[in-house]
C-alpha cells in the first residue's frame, strides 16, 4: 500500500512539473524577475523616431531596476493619448520585456505602461536620474525650457524661422546647468514671401528682453526700415533680413541669445488679363499676369481641352498660351486660374468652324493603318518627346510666320473631312497643300530642327522648334534638303525640302500626288496655322 502511495506522489509531481515551468517562465517573461546577465541591450525608440541601443551594463541595470521597482497605479497620472513617450525594449535571451515610458519634468509625474496595459509610477530616485539622461532631453523642450520659437506670420499662415546661431541654457531637475542644443539651426538660406496687400510680421513664442531687426537690399545696402509694415515697393522685390534677440534668465530657463538671417520676397498681387472672351477651335488665347514671380506656381481648373500650362516670363509680365484644341465642342468654358491663395475666373465662349464636308481619297490600306491605335500611340509618343525638348526662344514676339509653300491650302485647318467616304469624319488639324513635283518647301519661321525622319504614313518628316513651346511640322515632304539635320538652325523662308510623293498622300483617281501636310503646335496642341501667319507669338 505504501509503495502504491509513493508511486502516486511521484506521478503527481511529474505531471505538475510542466505547469511549474510555465508559471516560472510566465513570471520571467512578464519582468517579475529579470536576470541582467541575460539582457543583451536596452533599446529605446524616442518620440522623434530615433532609436538608441544601450549595451553598457550600467545603462541596462538602470532600466531594469526602474522597471522592477516601480509602484502599481490604479490609473495613469495624466492623459496618454498623443503624449510624447519612449518605447523601451529590454532585450534578453529568454524573452523581451516591453513597456511605454511617459516622463515629465516632475519626479512625481513619471510613469510607464507595461505590455499588459497596467500602469506603474517610477520611484522618485529613478525619475530624477531618468530626467538627467540625454535621451530625456525632449522633456525639457515641452516644459518651457527650450529656446523660444520665431515665426514668420502672414495671411498664408505661420512658418518657423530657424536660428542661424544661438546659445541657450537651462537647469535640469537636479539643478545642473545644461547647454540646450535641440533647436535645429538653418543650414541653407531661408526664404519667405508675402503679398503686398496682406503684409507680414515676426512673432516669438516668448517675447525676448531685447531684439533688433534690420533689412538689406540684395547688394548689401541697409534699408532705413526696421518694421516689416514699412516695407513698401512698386514691384516684386527681394530683400534680406537679420534679427538678433536676447532673453534673460526666468526660473529654470537660464536664457541666452539667437541670431536669424533669411530672405524676404515682397510680392505684389498678380493681375490677370485675358486676350479674348471668345475663340474658335484652333485659336490661341493669351493670359497675361503682371507682377508674377518665377517662384509662384499657376494652376488652371477648366473643362477646356488645351495644353499643360507653360509660363513665359518677360520683365514684369508673364504669359500663358492656351491653344484651343479641335477636341473641344462649341460652348462656354470656365477658366479658373490660381496663384498661391488668389484665384480668378474667366469665361471663354468657343465656336466650331462651319463648313461643308470635304471629300478626299487616299490609299485605303494606309488610311486604315493611320487610324489604328498603334499608329496613334506611336505618334503621341513622338509628340511627347518633341514637347519635352527645351528649345531656345528663337523668334521675336509678334513676328508673323511665313507660309511654307507658294500655293493656297487645298484643305485648311478645321475642314470637316471625309476620306474614302469612310467614317469617322473629323476636323483637320493641319493645312494640307497640293503641290507640283519639285516645289520648294520653306521654314515658316526661324528655329532649330529637332526631328528628321521617315514614316510609312507621314512620309519624310521635319519638325522645327521656334521656342515658346511652338513647333512647326512638315509631313509628306518629297525630299529633305541636304544639310537639314537635327540641330540645324533655319531662317524664316529657308528651303528645307522639295515636294514629291512621300507616305500617305491624296490621290487623283488612282494616282498619288505630291502634297505637304503642314501644322503648328503649341505645347503639343495643334492650332490653326493662319493664327501664326497673321500674328506669330502675340506677346509683349
Amino acid at each position: 500500500m505504501e509503495k502504491k502511495s509513493k508511486r502516486s506522489a511521484w506521478l503527481w509531481i511529474i505531471l505538475c512539473l510542466p505547469m511549474v515551468f510555465m508559471v516560472y517562465y510566465f513570471i520571467t517573461l512578464s519582468g517579475g524577475d529579470i536576470d541582467t546577465d541575460k539582457v543583451s541591450a536596452v533599446e529605446l525608440t524616442l518620440p522623434d523616431g530615433d532609436v538608441l541601443s544601450l549595451t553598457d551594463r550600467a545603462d541596462i541595470e538602470f532600466y531594469v531596476d526602474l522597471y522592477l521597482e516601480a509602484d502599481p497605479l490604479a490609473a495613469p497620472l495624466r492623459e496618454v493619448d498623443g503624449a510624447n513617450a519612449v518605447e523601451v525594449y529590454i532585450r534578453r535571451t529568454d524573452g523581451n520585456v516591453i513597456f511605454t515610458l511617459y516622463p515629465e519634468v516632475n519626479t512625481n509625474g513619471c510613469f510607464f505602461k507595461n505590455s499588459d496595459g497596467k500602469y506603474y509610477a517610477l520611484l522618485s530616485a529613478h525619475a530624477k536620474s531618468l530626467l538627467q539622461r540625454t535621451e530625456c532631453a525632449f522633456v525639457y523642450d515641452e516644459g518651457g525650457y527650450a529656446l523660444p520659437e520665431l515665426m514668420f506670420v502672414t495671411g498664408g499662415g505661420n512658418q518657423p524661422i530657424k536660428p542661424t546661431d544661438y546659445t541657450w541654457q537651462y537647469k535640469d531637475i537636479a539643478g545642473n546647468t545644461v547647454d540646450y542644443t535641440a533647436a535645429e539651426k538653418a543650414t541653407d538660406t531661408q526664404f519667405f514671401s508675402y503679398y503686398s496687400n496682406i503684409g507680414c510680421t515676426f512673432r516669438f513664442s516668448a517675447e525676448p528682453d531685447s531684439y533688433t531687426v534690420a533689412f538689406y537690399e540684395e547688394d548689401g545696402n541697409a534699408l532705413s526700415v526696421t518694421d516689416p509694415s514699412g516695407l513698401i515697393f512698386t514691384s516684386d522685390t527681394k530683400i534680406k533680413a537679420k534679427i538678433e534677440a536676447t532673453w534673460a534668465s526666468k526660473g529654470k530657463a537660464l536664457g541666452g541669445s539667437a541670431s536669424y538671417e533669411f530672405d524676404l520676397f515682397y510680392d505684389i498681387l498678380p493681375k490677370l488679363t485675358q486676350s479674348a472672351s471668345s475663340a474658335e477651335i484652333g485659336d490661341v488665347i493669351y493670359v497675361t499676369f503682371r507682377h508674377l514671380s518665377e517662384s509662384e506656381s499657376i494652376s488652371l481648373d477648366t473643362q477646356l481641352v488645351t495644353s499643360p500650362l507653360k509660363v513665359l516670363y518677360k520683365e514684369d509680365y508673364a504669359y500663358v498660351m492656351l491653344p484651343v484644341s479641335a477636341k473641344n465642342t462649341a460652348g462656354d468654358y470656365t477658366l479658373k486660374f490660381t496663384v498661391g491663395d488668389i484665384s480668378e475666373t474667366f469665361t471663354l465662349s468657343v465656336t466650331t468652324p462651319e463648313g461643308n464636308l470635304c471629300r478626299a481619297r487616299m490609299d485605303t490600306e494606309l488610311y486604315t493603318k493611320y487610324l489604328s491605335p498603334d499608329s496613334i500611340a506611336r505618334y503621341d509618343n513622338l509628340m511627347q518627346v518633341w514637347c519635352a525638348m527645351e528649345g531656345v526662344d528663337m523668334i521675336e514676339a509678334g513676328a508673323a510666320f511665313g507660309k511654307p509653300v507658294d500655293t493656297a491650302a487645298l484643305y485648311g485647318y478645321g475642314s470637316y473631312m471625309s476620306v474614302n467616304d469612310v467614317p469617322p469624319y473629323f476636323y483637320l488639324e493641319s493645312n494640307d497643300y497640293s503641290l507640283t513635283k519639285g516645289a520648294s518647301i520653306k521654314s515658316a519661321q526661324r528655329g532649330t530642327i529637332i526631328y528628321v525622319g521617315e514614316d510609312e504614313l507621314m512620309g519624310n518628316m521635319v519638325v522645327v522648334d521656334h521656342g515658346f513651346g511652338v513647333l512647326s511640322h512638315y509631313y509628306n515632304v518629297g525630299k529633305v534638303s541636304e544639310g537639314k539635320i537635327v540641330g540645324t538652325t533655319v531662317q524664316k523662308g529657308e528651303i528645307i525640302g522639295t515636294a514629291d510623293v512621300s507616305g500617305m498622300t491624296y490621290k487623283n483617281g488612282e494616282q498619288a500626288e505630291p502634297m505637304l501636310r503642314f501644322g503648328i503646335s503649341v505645347n503639343g496642341v495643334f492650332v490653326n496655322p493662319e493664327v501664326f501667319f497673321k500674328d506669330g507669338v502675340d506677346i509683349g
